[in-house]
């Protein structure tokens, strides 16, 4: 992302597996668990083993706010690839077992990307699937600079109705979840809340039209005929049981 330490060093191809233990710390976990002085301390992460092991600070980033660019940045550590990994199959932390990663590259053309970027993750982790593949100007004028298509964002779309002129001059309160927005409201701390229909059945709906719809998805690494389990867990998804379920609490169900 051609972002710079500002204290220390960045983790580099050099940190390899077999040598010392590091992370890099952003700002904000920096602050709150290691005094502002982070370079040089002791963490614990995850080893080889899955139990955790010492791991030395080398250097602090400022914050990259990677899970979206709205709302507070959570504390983070940044580990080398080659000393990190996923719980395989078996329970044990395998660096070879990626399963999950979230992929930022930096170019001119998004869809010339494209292509060199799947080969590589085909190269480093056959089988791991390449999707969501988004420019950032995509990103921001689809959900407006925010967290995807987030609760918050969706709560902003409303707010932003004429219905709710008269109240541009409150105090708006944001939660850093649901359920905390939820509690804001039932406590009597918040005269409003906007929170999902699951957490308040009988509060007045939001007509569906006041905001962008909510699509979620899910997507299964192995085909469910080489795993009873996620095959199981399908039919119980799709059955008239659990789409009863999802319609009553204001959502369609899945095809």
């Amino acid at each position: 992302l051609g972002v710079d330490a500002v204290e220390g060093r960045l983790v580099t191809a050099g940190d390899r597996a077999g040598g010392e233990a590091v992370v890099g710390a952003n700002r904000s976990f920096a602050d709150r668990w290691l005094d502002g002085a982070a370079v040089g301390r002791t963490v614990e992460v995850p080893g080889p083993d899955g139990l955790l092991t010492p791991a030395r600070v080398v250097g602090v980033v400022p914050d990259l706010w990677m899970d979206g660019i709205a709302g507070a940045e959570p504390e983070g550590l940044y580990r080398p690839f080659a000393q990190a990994g996923a719980v395989n199959r078996t329970g044990i932390f395998d660096r070879r077992e990626l399963r999950y990663a979230r992929v930022m590259v930096r170019g001119v053309d998004g869809a010339a990307v494209a292509g060199p970027l799947r080969a590589a993750v085909a190269r480093l982790a056959p089988g791991v699937p390449v999707y969501g593949l988004t420019t950032l100007d995509e990103t921001l004028a689809r959900v407006g600079g925010t967290k995807g298509e987030s609760a918050e964002y969706l709560a902003m779309a409303v707010l932003a109705r004429p219905e709710f002129a008269t109240g541009a001059g409150r105090t708006l309160v944001r939660g850093t979840n649901a359920v905390q927005a939820y509690q804001f409201w039932h406590s009597g701390a918040a005269d409003l809340g906007l929170v999902p229909r699951a957490l308040a059945l009988d509060a007045t709906p939001v007509p569906a039209g006041w905001h962008p719809p909510v699509e979620q998805f899910a997507i299964a690494l192995s085909p469910a005929a080489d795993n009873p389990a996620l095959a199981s867990y399908l039919n119980w998804i799709r059955s008239d049981t659990v789409r009863t379920l999802i319609l009553d609490a204001g959502y369609e169900p899945c095809p």
